[in-house]
């Protein structure tokens, strides 16, 4: 997973995550907003709307899900 992570931000340096709602009930948290970067490839500006859903137990992380619409990052490795 981390190895997967290094590779998408050096993909798109500069991942920003702005959190616009973020809705909670006890042990889940749900956050909705958008991503941006740069394609390091093309240049291309992306920004995509997103989600991302928390579940927690016994202080720990136990769930990280992210929902998003990834097809502006593939439209942005396109050098066309």
């Amino acid at each position: 997973m981390r190895e997967g992570w290094r590779q998408y931000f050096s993909m798109f340096p500069g991942y920003r995550i702005e959190v616009e709602k973020i809705i909670s009930s006890g042990t889940c948290a749900a956050v909705f907003g958008v991503t941006s970067a740069v394609c390091a490839k093309t240049g291309k500006s992306v920004r995509m709307p997103a989600a991302w859903l928390a579940k927690v137990s016994g202080g720990l992380m136990r769930e990280w899900r992210v929902y998003a619409d990834n097809d502006p990052a593939r439209k942005a490795l396109d050098d066309k």
